[in-house]
């Protein structure tokens, strides 16, 4: 029973630690290397019309990709990893307006044209967008792979006219399907989502994507003067690598895993030493037994075997019951796991038969030293 603790706190963790590892290792859907991101918001005081928005879009655009290091630039109306933002339901043309209990809101981006080149978002069908795709051009859209797979199942998607109701002013025909991004966190499905032109869908707030062939912090200064240069009262905000992006999503779990760590550690000694000492004072219980039992003919071996047998017992009553315990608990994780079930087989065999191994250990340095019991001195113990 003492080890019931170390196998419970010890399968959680173990649990925990697997589903960390699958997380750092998920395809995101796109390159997170040398990528520097900085977030605009434009004051709607000052930029209260879209063809404000679009030049100083262009503008900024235009004089980030001259600057060296830079291979290419895209933008995207949200934050990546932090949610879409603009959600919508969706509808599809000569199929009736959306059902909005039925169905799902999809995500909506707004991005310029070279965003997905920047980003490496592979392009699975169709085109991806140019200068062409303006705000005097038809309305066009590029859906990802879930989109894509949900609303058009036996059919290609492009071709297809979607929009947020479908009216005639708000349709869009696709012209691409890309891969999945995770756009929201890193433990949910993908959700369907739609990109629109930047030029189409002008947005006040904006996220500047940067790949480059360097350190990416060192491009920091450069396009804040840039920015400067379009606008001497325009901040920025928010300037991050990619990857300082992903690190910040995975905080959470991170110190989880090393605060469940903490408690496993800790549990595994409190076992250990609390086997020891029961055993420990068991063998003290028995003294006078034992030398019985080695007068009366009983050998080393044997009393090794008695005593190694009952912390075996104990050890394994406590180690069924933190597995039971676990297995009750680990299902609260759920929400903080990716990649691994709650109640994984093959994590709560590992883990408890380490903890096995460790209080067998444990229960060796009594049992030892039960063998080394005088019999003239055990029969005189009381």
């Amino acid at each position: 029973m003492v080890g019931g603790s170390g196998a419970g706190v010890g399968d959680g963790v173990a649990i925990g630690r697997w589903s960390f590892n699958q997380l750092l290792a998920l395809d995101l859907g796109f390159a997170r290397e040398n990528v520097l991101t900085v977030r605009i918001e434009l004051q709607r005081s000052k930029y209260d019309k879209p063809v404000q928005t679009i030049n100083f879009h262009h503008q900024l655009l235009d004089r980030v990709k001259t600057l060296p290091g830079v291979q290419s630039v895209g933008t995207i109306n949200h934050k990546p990893l932090s949610g879409f933002g603009i959600i919508a339901f969706m509808g599809i043309e000569n199929s009736g307006p959306p059902d909005r209990e039925k169905d799902k809101p999809i995500g909506v981006g707004s991005v310029s044209s070279d965003y997905f080149r920047t980003m490496k978002i592979p392009l699975l069908s169709g085109r991806t967008y140019e200068d062409r795709d303006s705000v005097d051009s038809p309305k066009v859209a590029i859906v990802n792979q879930v989109f894509a797979r949900r609303y058009f199942p036996n059919n290609d998607a492009i071709g297809k006219r979607v929009g947020f109701g479908c009216k005639e002013d708000l349709c869009r025909t696709i012209v691409g399907v890309v891969g999945n991004v995770r756009q929201e966190s890193l433990i949910d499905e993908v959700a369907p989502e739609m990109f629109v032109p930047f030029g189409q869908m002008p947005m006040n707030g904006m996220t500047l994507l940067i790949r480059t062939t360097s350190d990416p912090l060192s491009l920091a200064g450069p396009i804040r003067n840039e920015v400067l240069a379009i606008d001497g009262n325009q901040p920025v905000h928010e300037v991050k690598t990619l990857e300082q992006r992903v690190a910040e999503t995975v905080a959470v779990s991170r110190s989880l895993m090393f605060l469940f760590a903490a408690f496993a550690m800790l549990a595994l000694v409190l076992a250990s030493v609390g086997i020891y000492g029961i055993v420990s004072y068991s063998v003290g219980q028995r003294t006078r037994e034992i030398g019985i039992r080695m007068a009366l003919g009983a050998r080393r071996s044997d009393v090794l075997k008695l005593i190694l047998r009952n912390g075996v017992i104990l050890t394994s009553t406590g180690i069924v019951i933190g597995i039971a315990g676990a297995y009750a608990l680990t299902r609260f994780l759920t929400t903080l796991l990716f990649g691994v079930t709650p109640t994984d087989t093959v994590t709560f065999i590992v883990v408890s038969t380490g903890l096995f191994v460790v209080a067998l250990v444990a229960c060796l340095i009594p049992a030892r030293r039960a063998t080394k019991v005088d019999p003239l001195v055990a029969l005189r113990y009381e």
